[in-house]
């Protein structure tokens, strides 16, 4: 019996056992454990008893990144249930009631990836799940966010990698193009079609020191930004801009910078949080580094006279870049000398121009006569005009013929002496002017040799002076039309350099320029652009000058003053200077500070721009207005 009673609670317990383990395979039971479920044995369908329980409904949902990549504590929502996925992504609401369930995904700084052409912001990825009876239900959603914003450029000049480069004067605003490079990822890989598109803005940072409005600079009001090619732009474009990536992830905007060198531009790139609150922050941003603004000066062309030995300065070794490059790089101003041509030498540029009669002294011929019978000769001395008008000392020996008139063929612009051979104590010669009012000059008295007359002028200081002002004029006048035949002769374009011998005979310095056209009037002057000279003597050394973009470097530079010394190198810097990027320096383009103080004054012997006041030469150089 109890062997038997064991074997029937055995079976018993066995039946109630095997339908246990029935249930627990239809409900899924633990993993690895559905291999071990036995058959399941139909019950008889008039017996509750065999009657399977229905399996249990479950939900999982992941979130990842459209490359697979999950994302750990995204809060999802479904079945009124909020769980948050760890770090596999993974977020398991276990055994759900079947049904259709809306489920949302929130991370901040994630958002859905865009569809079509709409861009990528922040928010809620969503989906739907329909659970049923019996089985695991699995919904994937995915979400993006900006993994990265970087801000690039590509320089101008490599070696120079910060500088934006004005354009030719006249130009409103030096362009920069300025890249964001976003990263949403999409697709593995770089290049079209890997990134979800996504709006940028854009902001600048000019610095304290820049230029004003009123001297030229850029202030909130004027523009800052334009589109570049390929990617359209919207915003004021006065301080702000936004612009779209493609689907590289690539961006483009043109920043508009002042035509002031020495201005400072930092350019500044977010993908904002809301892009109609700028102060809510930014899911990423870079920045440019600090642009500066320079003005390339291309020093072309330079050119020396050159016929065999002859030549002018040599600018090629004056002008070379140690040289002139230390006065402008505070001004943010690159100056690149370009080749030397040869030209044929001349001795001058502009030649003398000789006097008209106008603008001579005045002058006459003499005559003398005796008070009767008389044959002697009678030496007239001073000085004597040739046939250029030129007064030099001379004489002229004329026959007495008595009382007759005897007039001599030299024109003398003075008379300063009259001699007989001989004295005579009856007879008395005089000396007079052969001309005009035939005005006396003096005579020789009874037995007298000799006599010392005055000495005598045909003409008066005061009215010289004018004459000689006048043919300083005329040669002063004569520069312009010389240094332009010049220029049209070497038919450069843009700025250039000539080293020339001399410009005129009169301003060559040691090397001649002495005529005598006023010699009998030492005490009168002409004025020379401010300075006072005796028209026959050497007027003012020009050792430089410019004309239009024609700027002339002379010999008589060198005269106290070795090539490639301060002082020509000051020169040199001062007539390029003249090419830079500036409003007149002053009356006659010329700096009114000191010589010693300024580089741009007309008589430097500075080797710098000046900062001093409103006569600031190194901000003209700069271009402020």
């Amino acid at each position: 019996m109890s062997n038997g009673g064991g074997g029937g609670g055995a079976g018993k317990a066995g039946r109630l056992g095997a339908a246990a383990a029935a249930a627990d395979c239809a409900a899924g039971g633990a993993a690895g454990a559905v291999a071990a479920c036995p058959p399941a044995v139909p019950a008889a369908a008039h017996d509750p008893a065999h009657v399977a329980a229905p399996a249990p409904a479950r939900l999982i949902v992941i979130v990842r990144t459209p490359l697979g990549k999950p994302i750990s504590s995204v809060g999802v929502d479904a079945a009124g249930r909020h769980i948050n996925t760890g770090n596999d992504g993974r977020a398991n609401f276990g055994v759900t009631p079947p049904g259709t369930y809306n489920v949302v995904a929130r991370k901040p700084g994630f958002g859905p990836p865009p569809t079509g052409a709409a861009l990528w912001h922040e928010g809620d990825g969503t989906g739907s799940a329909v659970v049923t009876a019996g089985n695991t239900t699995t919904l994937v959603i995915q979400l993006v966010q900006v993994e990265s914003l970087v801000v690039s450029h590509t320089p101008v000049s490599a070696p120079t990698p910060l500088r934006m480069y004005k354009g030719a004067p006249g130009s409103t605003d030096v362009d920069h193009e300025i890249t964001a490079t976003v990263k949403i990822p999409k697709t593995a890989g770089a290049g079209a079609g890997t990134q979800f598109r996504v709006r940028v803005d854009w902001t600048f940072t000019a610095d304290g020191g820049n230029a004003p409005k009123a001297h030229g600079g850029k202030d909130d009001t004027d523009v800052h930004f334009k589109a570049s090619a390929g990617f359209a732009a919207a915003g004021d474009m006065k301080i702000t801009a936004s612009t779209t990536t493609d689907t590289a992830g690539v961006t483009r905007v043109t920043f508009r910078a002042s035509v002031v060198s020495g201005d400072h531009f930092t350019v500044h790139a977010k993908v904002l949080k809301d892009p109609a609150n700028p102060a809510g922050g930014d899911w990423a941003h870079d920045s440019s580094p600090k642009f500066e603004v320079w003005r390339r000066l291309d020093y072309n062309n330079l050119y020396q006279m050159v016929t065999g030995a002859n030549k002018g300065v040599d600018v090629t070794s004056l002008c070379v870049t140690p040289n002139i490059q230390p006065a402008y790089t505070p001004a943010f101003t690159e100056y690149h000398p370009g080749a030397t041509h040869a030209v044929a030498y001349r001795e001058f540029v502009s030649a003398l121009v000789a006097p008209t009669a106008a603008q001579l002294p005045s002058s006459s011929t003499v005559r003398v006569r005796s008070d009767g019978a008389d044959v002697r000769q009678v030496t007239v001395t001073g000085l004597v005009l040739a046939a250029d008008g030129a007064a030099s000392a001379g004489n002229e020996t004329l026959t007495l013929a008595g009382a007759t008139n005897v007039v001599g063929a030299s024109r003398f612009q003075r008379v300063d002496r009259a001699t007989v051979a001989a004295a005579d104590p009856a007879r008395t010669v005089k000396i007079e002017e052969a001309t005009g009012a035939f005005r006396a000059i003096g005579s020789i008295a009874a037995h007298a040799r000799a006599v010392n007359l005055g000495p005598f002028l045909f003409d008066t200081a005061a009215g010289v002076q004018t004459k000689a002002q006048a043919w300083a004029d005329a040669n002063q006048a004569q520069w312009p039309t010389d240094l332009a035949a010049l220029d049209t002769t070497l038919g450069a374009a843009g700025f250039h350099l000539v080293g020339c011998a001399w410009l005129h005979p009169k301003h060559c310095g040691r090397h001649g320029g002495v005529t005598h056209f006023y010699t009998g009037y030492p005490t009168i002057h002409v004025t020379i652009r401010g300075s006072d000279f005796h028209p026959d003597k050497q007027w003012n050394d020009w050792d430089g000058m410019n004309t239009g973009q024609m700027s002339c470097l002379f010999l008589n530079v060198l005269d106290s003053a070795p090539l490639g010394g301060p002082y020509t190198k000051g020169v040199a810097r001062h007539e390029i200077g003249h090419a830079s990027d500036h409003t007149q320096f002053g009356p006659g383009d010329h700096c009114p500070q000191p010589a010693n103080v300024c580089l741009m004054n007309a008589n430097s012997t500075a080797g710098q721009f000046c900062t001093v006041g409103a006569d600031h030469s190194l901000h003209r150089v700069m271009g402020w207005t």
